[in-house]
């Protein structure tokens, strides 16, 4: 098994993406929990933006683990609120796609 600690974003929720993976790789963190807050939030972010957080997980040497998000409540949505669901999860794939994130099926 090849493990990998992690630092979590929950104590970066106010802060910038920039001061979070500073701080990681400083105290020496190579994976890093990306949330969903912020900027982030419903997955709104421009594909230039995306591609500068890369560039700074690459340039500290970070893995991005996983994104930490809240989509869904289907159960409970309308349909028309499953579809909003739906887009903001695909905004999601799409930007953990630019930052180098991969699905790896069980």
């Amino acid at each position: 098994m090849n493990a990998m600690i992690v630092l979590g974003g929950n104590m970066y929720d106010d802060s910038t993406i920039e001061h979070f993976l500073a701080d990681a790789a400083a105290i020496g963190y190579r994976g890093v929990e990306i949330r969903g807050v912020g900027e982030l939030k419903d997955g709104r972010i421009p594909q230039e933006r995306a591609v500068h957080i890369k560039q700074l997980l690459d340039g500290y040497r970070l893995t991005p683990t996983n994104l930490s998000l809240f989509a869904g409540n289907f159960a409970c949505n309308t349909e028309e609120e499953n579809l909003v669901e739906f887009d903001k999860w695909e905004r999601y794939l799409d930007f953990a796609s630019v930052i180098g994130l991969r699905h790896d099926a069980a």
